[in-house]
């Protein structure tokens, strides 16, 4: 039996254009590393997370429609998803430290690699499908109402 190779492809090459071409993250190789894939955090944005908090996040997003992108770092148990780059807003940070949790902003952003090396670190657990994101403002909403639940 025959398998399909993934839709994202099976090279860090692939994988970055698909990233670019379907889902509208301007991803990129960095010169430094040629097995590694960032998207530039002044394009987009994500916000981090305890895995556990992550998976209420998830449920709680996807009760209103797509959660979005979702990546795990498992060495660290942490999850990021992936949103818009919406303006900034001093207030969105409040309260997030307490839920150990955090905004990534104005840094590269790594996204997973089918390299053996990085795919261990960096898997999807939501994977980019289009070019949805969700608001920055949801997932934060959504972090706050899940983090004052436990």
């Amino acid at each position: 039996m025959r398998t399909e190779p993934p839709p994202w492809g099976t090279t860090a090459q692939q994988r970055c254009d698909y990233y670019r071409r379907v889902c509208g993250i301007p991803a990129f190789i960095p010169e430094w590393c040629a097995q590694q894939i960032l998207a530039p955090g002044t394009e987009i944005s994500a916000i981090t997370m305890p895995h556990t908090l992550g998976l209420s996040v998830a449920a709680d997003l996807a009760s209103t429609g797509h959660p979005g992108p979702i990546s795990c770092y498992p060495p660290a148990r942490r999850w990021m998803f992936l949103t818009e780059p919406d303006l900034p807003d001093d207030r969105q940070t409040v309260g997030l430290a307490e839920a150990n949790a955090g905004i990534v902003v104005d840094t590269d952003i790594p996204l997973p690699s089918p390299s053996a090396r990085h795919a261990a670190a960096r898997i999807w657990i939501v994977p980019p499908i289009s070019t949805d994101l969700p608001s920055r403002n949801a997932v934060i909403s959504a972090l706050r109402r899940c983090a004052a639940q436990r």
